[in-house]
Protein backbone atom coordinates (compact mmCIF):
# COMPACT_ATOMS: atom_id res chain seq x y z
CA UNK A 1 0.00 0.00 0.00
CA UNK A 2 1.26 3.53 -0.73
CA UNK A 3 0.97 4.53 2.91
CA UNK A 4 3.09 1.53 3.86
CA UNK A 5 5.83 2.57 1.47
CA UNK A 6 5.80 6.04 3.02
CA UNK A 7 5.86 4.64 6.56
CA UNK A 8 8.78 2.36 5.67
CA UNK A 9 10.68 5.28 4.16
CA UNK A 10 10.01 7.44 7.23
CA UNK A 11 11.22 4.63 9.51
CA UNK A 12 14.36 4.22 7.40
CA UNK A 13 15.06 7.96 7.57
CA UNK A 14 14.63 7.92 11.34
CA UNK A 15 17.15 5.08 11.75
CA UNK A 16 19.69 6.74 9.45
CA UNK A 17 19.27 10.16 11.07
CA UNK A 18 19.86 8.67 14.54
CA UNK A 19 23.32 7.50 13.52
CA UNK A 20 24.24 9.76 10.60
CA UNK A 21 22.27 12.99 10.97
CA UNK A 22 23.92 14.85 8.10
CA UNK A 23 24.11 12.15 5.44
CA UNK A 24 21.96 12.79 2.36
CA UNK A 25 19.31 10.17 1.63
CA UNK A 26 18.16 9.40 -1.91
CA UNK A 27 14.94 7.57 -2.75
CA UNK A 28 14.87 6.10 -6.23
CA UNK A 29 11.29 6.09 -7.50
CA UNK A 30 9.52 2.76 -7.77
CA UNK A 31 9.89 1.94 -11.44
CA UNK A 32 7.13 1.05 -13.85
CA UNK A 33 7.10 -2.54 -15.07
CA UNK A 34 5.07 -4.68 -17.43
CA UNK A 35 4.65 -7.38 -14.78
CA UNK A 36 3.14 -4.96 -12.25
CA UNK A 37 1.20 -2.71 -14.58
CA UNK A 38 -2.06 -3.45 -12.74
CA UNK A 39 -0.51 -1.82 -9.65
CA UNK A 40 0.70 1.28 -11.48
CA UNK A 41 -1.85 3.61 -9.84
CA UNK A 42 -0.75 2.52 -6.35
CA UNK A 43 2.91 2.77 -7.34
CA UNK A 44 2.38 6.33 -8.58
CA UNK A 45 0.62 7.20 -5.34
CA UNK A 46 3.49 5.75 -3.27
CA UNK A 47 6.03 7.67 -5.34
CA UNK A 48 4.06 10.90 -4.87
CA UNK A 49 3.88 10.44 -1.10
CA UNK A 50 7.62 9.83 -0.81
CA UNK A 51 8.39 12.70 -3.19
CA UNK A 52 6.42 15.10 -0.96
CA UNK A 53 8.24 13.74 2.09
CA UNK A 54 11.59 14.35 0.38
CA UNK A 55 10.62 17.88 -0.66
CA UNK A 56 9.67 18.71 2.93
CA UNK A 57 12.69 17.12 4.60
CA UNK A 58 16.24 18.30 4.92
CA UNK A 59 18.78 16.17 3.10
CA UNK A 60 16.14 13.99 1.43
CA UNK A 61 16.19 13.59 -2.34
CA UNK A 62 13.72 11.97 -4.70
CA UNK A 63 15.22 10.52 -7.89
CA UNK A 64 12.51 10.28 -10.56
CA UNK A 65 13.48 7.52 -12.96
CA UNK A 66 9.93 7.04 -14.22
CA UNK A 67 9.62 9.39 -17.24
CA UNK A 68 12.43 7.85 -19.31
CA UNK A 69 11.03 4.37 -18.64
CA UNK A 70 7.65 5.14 -20.23
CA UNK A 71 6.73 5.13 -23.90
CA UNK A 72 4.61 7.77 -25.68
CA UNK A 73 1.43 6.16 -24.36
CA UNK A 74 2.61 6.19 -20.75
CA UNK A 75 3.28 2.45 -20.64
CA UNK A 76 6.51 0.79 -19.47
CA UNK A 77 9.08 0.25 -22.21
CA UNK A 78 9.48 -3.55 -22.32
CA UNK A 79 12.95 -3.31 -23.86
CA UNK A 80 14.22 -1.76 -20.60
CA UNK A 81 13.15 -4.81 -18.61
CA UNK A 82 14.26 -8.43 -18.44
CA UNK A 83 12.13 -11.18 -19.96
CA UNK A 84 10.12 -11.41 -16.73
CA UNK A 85 8.80 -7.86 -17.32
CA UNK A 86 9.84 -6.82 -13.84
CA UNK A 87 13.61 -6.56 -13.49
Amino acid sequence: APEGVLADFQAFVKVVRAKLPDVPIYFIAIKPSVARQKFWGKIQEANALVKRECEAGKGLHYVDIVPPMLDGEGKPKPDLLAKDGLH
